[in-house]
């Protein structure tokens, strides 16, 4: 029971990362030229993390999802 709560807690505060990590980068870089590699680099984290963790499909996709969507309304895209 406490692992499960510490493993969320863990994975809600990586979520918040790579939100961050990934806004900054398309701020920068743009959308198009953001690669999942970058963004698991500015981290700290490997790219398989972010696939493992479902991540990287919903970066990609855009406003369709919970992560996407985030960005999207925290960038002003959606």
């Amino acid at each position: 029971m406490i692992l499960s709560k510490r493993r969320q807690a863990y994975r809600e505060s990586l979520r918040e990362d790579i939100l961050d990590a990934a806004r900054q980068l398309f701020v920068l870089s743009g959308y198009e030229a953001t690669s999942i590699r970058s963004i698991a680099s500015k981290v700290g984290c490997s790219p398989g993390i972010l696939y493992h963790l479902n991540y990287a499909r919903q970066l990609r996709h855009g406003g369709n999802n919970k992560v996407g969507g985030a960005l999207g309304r925290q960038a002003g895209l959606s």
